[in-house]
């Protein structure tokens, strides 16, 4: 079985509901129909993540990094999504609907007094610790809840509850964070280049 006393993450593999993914304290397990739980990563595992179409591709945000495996979990590469020196966790990873390359990332940094959200370009092609990420959202707040856009696989999408509180954003984004006590983010959290806002409640 699992041996961990803490659970983070779950995913199901979207066509095989007996497929399932959890992300514990003590690692990542998997355990596929009637066979048990198998450790396939030692890391601390914040979120796990599937890749549509794929079930031996697989994400995983870490302490500092996102690890990404294309076997299953024989074999793993890391990468370092943030240049920023601060000890961080990403806790939230999200692939938009129809999209063959792009995870967006959640940030948590020890601070526990901001958050960023990572756009990931996986071409699949080269090695995962060499591919592209750009910030698409600092915030100030950690972020702990991305969902993906249903159609527009360029974008995240909106809006997520945190701790039972629905967090209106703009039409292209949907995220979230729960570092305050109301679990919210703020007006004013924004990254104008790329014309993200959250909206006041």
């Amino acid at each position: 079985g699992i041996r961990a006393n803490t659970i983070y993450s779950t995913d199901l593999y979207f066509d095989n509901a007996t497929t399932i993914l959890c992300g514990t304290l003590a690692g990542v397990y998997i355990k596929a129909g009637a066979m048990p739980w198998s450790l396939i990563n030692s890391n601390v595992g914040h979120a796990v993540l599937f890749k549509p179409g794929n079930k031996n591709i697989i994400y995983v945000g870490s302490d500092m990094v996102v690890n990404k495996t294309t076997d299953g979990g024989a074999g793993w590469s890391s990468l370092y999504i943030t240049e920023s020196l601060e000890s961080h966790g990403v806790n939230a990873l999200a692939i938009p609907a129809g999209s063959n390359n792009t995870v967006f990332a959640g940030i948590e940094f020890a601070s526990n007094t901001k958050g960023e959200i990572i756009k990931i370009t996986d071409d699949n092609a080269t090695n995962f610790s060499n591919a592209t990420c750009n910030s698409v959202l600092a915030t100030t707040a950690p972020v702990n809840a991305i969902t993906a856009h249903p159609t527009d696989p360029a974008l995240p999408a909106g809006p997520v509850p945190v701790a039972g509180r629905p967090v209106p954003v703009d039409d292209d984004l949907d995220l979230v964070a729960g570092a305050r006590a109301d679990g919210r983010l703020r007006a004013g959290d924004r990254h104008a280049g790329a014309g993200l806002h959250v909206q006041p409640l």
